[in-house]
């Protein structure tokens, strides 16, 4: 389906600036009142509105619906995806442990009701952070046309690299300010592996695509951890960028699939085992990882 480049480019910036401006705007109406169960649901409802709702209204708009996130089904979700969830598990049971967390993550919880709201979250977070991604790597690669096309095997190899260093940076960074060393650094390797699997993944005729189809969901991303970090100035800038760094693992792997013919769809395992346990491989600024 063809898109005029405009409303593509315009479409990325709306997604954008709804996931970007959102966690200031909730931190602006003072948060919610409501406690408990209600008070879960207001916090999901604000989730849903800032990676969800956005995208989900564009694709209905421009008439591509599910096209519009890369998707081509489930296939390769069972085999490859599996194999690309395992690092984010690997991570998920380091956190817990060196936290002292219930070894089942969020699901760890003793009540039923706690257990349907925890299911509620990781489905929110899951779906959020897959239709936001998806969708702002395939509009980018139709909104910015004088963006120079690069071979996708290139793009995951240069963009990988630059994460994988500014998350190794940023783990020793929070390890010497009193954070986990081996959270942060297991992570890290996460991320490698993550970019490692991606790139192996990729058929060697993979297309080339503009640079920015991959770019702009990365760049957004860390603007996204920055911003709900309290800002480039006063805000906790290595810990948003360390985020950044990591959550755009998982990012990477979600544009890349999403721009080839196999489909995003890939991605779905990563996607869960990265909400299933508090980590900060979550592209989510609002998931709230541990790193």
């Amino acid at each position: 389906m063809y898109m005029a480049p405009d409303d593509a480019k315009t479409d990325v910036i709306l997604a954008a600036a709804a996931v970007i401006l959102g966690p200031s705007l909730r931190a602006f109406a003072g948060g919610s009142s409501a406690s408990g169960v209600l008070g879960v649901v207001v916090e999901l409802l604000w989730l849903v509105a800032i990676t969800t709702l956005i995208p989900v209204l564009l694709a209905r708009y421009r008439n591509d619906h599910m096209a519009a996130f890369g998707w081509r089904g489930l296939g390769g979700a069972f085999g490859p995806g599996i194999l690309l969830a395992v690092p984010a598990v690997a991570v998920g049971f380091v956190t817990v442990t060196t936290a002292g967390l219930p070894l089942a993550g969020r699901l760890g919880v003793g009540d039923p009701v706690g257990l349907l709201l925890q299911v509620l979250v990781i489905s929110v977070l899951s779906i959020g952070s897959f239709v936001l991604v998806a969708f702002l790597a395939v509009r980018a690669r139709e909104g910015f046309p004088r963006s120079p096309d690069v071979p996708l095997h290139q793009l995951v190899r240069t963009a990988g690299l630059v994460l994988v260093v500014a998350a190794g940076i940023g783990g020793v960074l929070r390890g010497l300010t009193g954070g986990s060393l081996l959270i942060s650094l297991s992570s890290a390797v996460a991320v490698a592996i993550i970019v490692f699997l991606v790139e192996r993944m990729l058929p060697t005729d993979a297309p080339a695509v503009p640079r920015a189809a991959i770019i702009a969901p990365l760049v957004v991303i860390t603007i996204a951890n920055l911003y709900a970090r309290g800002g480039f100035i006063f805000g906790d800038l290595p810990g948003g960028l360390t985020a950044a760094a990591v959550g755009g693992g998982t990012a990477l792997a979600i544009s890349v699939f999403a721009l080839t013919r196999r489909g995003s769809g890939v991605t779905i395992p990563l996607v869960i085992a990265v909400h299933l346990w508090p980590t900060c491989l979550s592209p989510v600024p609002l998931a709230g990882g541990i790193c």
